[in-house]
């Protein structure tokens, strides 16, 4: 960015930014680039939320590769479309995943979705291996309580998300 800052149209990147409704987030990683490294941009930005940026830090530092694996349970009930997450629903889900969600890897479910009890039923002998990690998940689901859940969700809104 310190490069390229006077040739990038900020104008264009803040209106995609708000078509997507990531305007805070954009504030907030706009905010720790300034902050943690001193990059510097003609990008009109709010004050910086220190607290948001210093937990954002402790996010990111406590991650691995793939995001931290106990947030796993917390981001799928937090990801659940109803007013009180459910862990049955997310259990079920995991188990029975809708056709939209796993034709592109059964592609016999294309067209003819009333093939999916045939995927569910294929699933577990075409990742045998992943039977261990699939379980450690669904147990982490029927452990994580709503506060861990209200603090994930807390967490992610105060940086935008």
């Amino acid at each position: 960015m310190k490069q390229e800052d006077a040739r990038l149209d900020w104008a264009a990147i803040m209106e995609e930014f708000s078509a997507l409704h990531m305007t805070a987030f954009f504030h907030t990683v706009m905010n720790a680039c300034r902050v943690w490294f001193g990059t510097e941009t003609v990008c009109p930005l709010p004050e910086p939320d220190h607290a948001a940026l210093e937990k954002l830090l402790d996010y990111t530092l406590d991650a691995d590769l793939f995001g931290l694996s106990r947030d796993h349970a917390v981001i799928e009930l937090r990801n659940e479309q109803e007013a009180v997450p459910s862990r049955g629903r997310v259990l079920r889900r995991m188990l029975f995943p809708p056709a939209a969600e796993i034709e592109t890897r059964y592609t016999f479910l294309k067209g003819q979705r009333w093939l999916l009890p045939v995927a569910w039923i294929v699933r577990p002998f075409a990742n045998l291996r992943l039977i261990p990690a699939q379980l450690r998940q669904m147990k982490q689901v029927t452990k994580t309580d709503r506060a861990q859940v209200e603090a994930y969700d807390s967490f992610m809104r105060e940086i935008g998300l």
